[in-house]
């Protein structure tokens, strides 16, 4: 059986469709080429492959038969349309990640290649629309599992300033379900993420707004405080001194009795297969970034910093697994103050 990305595609699949975008195939059949010659013509491949590309686009649904010639389907659009991130679909953004794969001998050695990041955030966004939505709502009932009586909700996608990218698959379809339950939802993000999805956002009910870290100087009003400060896989690719510095500063944001809730991959709660998985994955993310790939190797974190992370913060913190799911919740809240009588 063949091994599936969660794009919902066999590994050769993605990496024949990787590799037609990289040789311009991609453009040229969305644009122009109609048949394996006109592709041959049009680009550097050879007949053979053009014959295969063709065949292999066509029989995945890329591509329809439509008298002599093939016109693309849209299926395709993901690899055209880029503003409206529900035409966008997952499968952009797993050939930027096979992208960043192929990179990694660079970013191994610290020789860092620059590659074209042009349709990075929109093939992210993408993909997190079009997100399975009982994942969306299991993560959303985890969180709310632990703060109930939540009526405002802050979610950051920010990039990390470390990493250069957003982190994990976004929260855009988070903040939508939040808000679907009756919460008011801040979605903070980048302006790029913002332009993409605000427009969406805003007619589900959410208050999209742009900024970057940290994360208390770029809320509106930095005196706001929310019941739940939410975030997804957001210290899978950063440093520890970064996660302290995100902790302290969302703390500064939650109201007396609310709580911060990340849901991590968290290593000692991983198989070995997994934690290998997240650190080529934080490897990755800094293609192409400018972050390059020096000091402290990020990847899946130890419980035991999640938990330095909260006391350096004044926090307590609380690690609660996530049903049918390989993230947990780190739960940090404010500790209780017991009031002494005179």
């Amino acid at each position: 059986m063949p091994t599936r990305d969660d794009a919902g595609l066999p590994t050769e699949a993605l990496f024949l469709l990787w590799a037609a975008r990289e040789t311009g195939a991609l453009d040229a059949l969305a644009e122009s080429a109609g048949t394996p010659a006109a592709l041959a013509a049009e680009t550097d491949l050879t007949g053979d492959a053009a014959e295969t590309v063709v065949r292999s686009l066509a029989e995945l649904g890329f591509l329809e038969r439509v008298g002599g010639e093939y016109e693309p389907t849209n299926r395709m659009l993901g690899f055209l349309a880029k503003r409206d991130p529900h035409s966008t679909g997952r499968v952009p953004h797993a050939l930027d990640r096979i992208d960043a794969l192929t990179a990694l001998p660079a970013v191994l050695t610290g020789d860092d290649e620059s590659r074209s990041g042009e349709h990075r955030t929109a093939n992210r966004l993408g993909a997190a629309a079009a997100a399975d939505e009982a994942s969306v709502r299991a993560r959303v009932t985890a969180a709310l599992r632990e703060v109930p009586n939540a009526e405002t909700v802050l979610a950051v996608d920010l990039p990390d300033p470390e990493a250069g990218v957003a982190p994990g698959p976004g929260v855009a379809a988070d903040a939508r379900e939040f808000a679907a339950r009756d919460r008011a939802v801040t979605y903070l993000a980048d302006a790029a993420a913002v332009d993409a999805t605000g427009p969406m956002l805003s007619a589900a009910g959410v208050e999209p707004v742009s900024g970057v870290e940290p994360v208390a100087e770029t809320v509106a009003d930095a005196a706001e405080r929310y019941d739940l400060v939410y975030a997804v896989d957001r210290f899978g690719a950063v440093s520890s001194d970064a996660a302290r510095a995100f902790v302290a500063d969302a703390a500064d944001l939650i109201g007396p009795g609310g709580a911060v809730v990340l849901l991590e991959r968290i290593r000692d709660r991983l198989s070995p297969e997994d934690a290998v998985i997240a650190d080529v994955r934080a490897l990755a993310s800094r293609v192409g970034s400018g972050a390059g790939s020096g000091g402290e190797a990020a990847g899946a974190h130890a419980s035991d910093d999640y938990r330095a992370w909260g006391e350096s913060a004044g926090l307590t913190t609380e690690l609660v697994a996530v049903p049918g799911s390989d993230r947990t919740a780190v739960v940090y809240r404010r500790p209780e103050r017991t009031v002494q009588e005179d």
